[in-house]
């Protein structure tokens, strides 16, 4: 969807586009891949919570998170999908204190160091 003005439930290929980019050898084995499938869980959670708030909705029940390996998307995409799941689920106040917050600012972060020259770029400019 392009809807950039109201806000809908993220599917789950665009979330997975988002925890797969955590996939690294920390997280490449089975308990790994169990904490990338809660973080999934987790932001399919938030993005519910903010839609119900936005629409004074009651949707309950669990909208199941089920992880697959994705191909990876570039550095530009994955900022993009995380604006994109951002919009659609803070909504609610508390957004910026929830673990969903968390892990995105967290893709963000990984994101921007892989991008090309960060390495080599200077910590601290004199």
């Amino acid at each position: 969807m392009s809807n950039r003005d109201g806000i809908y439930l993220v599917g789950n290929k665009h979330i997975n586009v988002l925890v797969n980019s955590l996939l690294s050898e920390d997280f490449d084995n089975e308990e790994g891949l169990k904490s990338l499938a809660e973080f999934g869980q987790t932001l399919t959670d938030e993005n519910l919570r903010s839609y119900n708030y936005r629409y004074n909705e009651e949707i309950t029940g669990i909208l199941p998170f089920v992880f697959t390996r994705v191909e990876p998307v570039s550095s530009v995409q994955l900022f993009k999908a995380c604006s994109c799941y951002e919009h659609n689920s803070s909504a609610l106040p508390d957004y910026k204190k929830s673990k969903a917050a968390n892990i995105i600012h967290e893709i963000r972060s990984r994101a921007i160091r892989r991008l090309p020259g960060y390495e080599v770029a200077k910590w601290h400019i004199e």
